[in-house]
């Protein structure tokens, strides 16, 4: 699923992928700067997240949809809306949204093994 994925966003104009070949996730740098992180969902499917500032009080990101999604729904369409979708809640929670995708890859964990896919 994962692989089919990032195919997938792979052919919508303006993304670009980061993922660390060990881990079974990645992240998405969306043509308005912002980060979404894909993971499998707790009963298949994938459940993507907006990567903010962390704080105490707001976590790392935000669930961009309520229920899982296959890849095969990974259109345009679909990206805008878990981005949108993704800022309203943060916007919600009052989190502090990185000012753009390099200063997030400057506080990753793992930035040395971030490859493009």
């Amino acid at each position: 699923m994962i692989n089919e994925a990032i195919r997938k966003i792979k052919s919508l104009a303006g993304y670009k992928i980061l993922r660390n070949p060990r881990h079974n996730y990645f992240h998405v740098v969306t043509p308005k700067g912002n980060v979404l992180y894909f993971q499998h969902g707790e009963y298949g499917g994938l459940v993507a997240v907006l990567e903010y500032v962390p704080s105490r009080t707001t976590g790392t990101g935000c669930q961009c949809n309520e229920d899982a999604f296959n890849a095969d729904e990974l259109t345009a369409t679909k990206m805008q809306e878990l981005e949108r979708d993704g800022l309203a809640f943060a916007k919600e929670l009052h989190a502090k949204l990185y000012a753009n995708a390099e200063e997030w890859r400057n506080n990753y964990w793992d930035k040395a093994n971030l490859v493009e896919a």
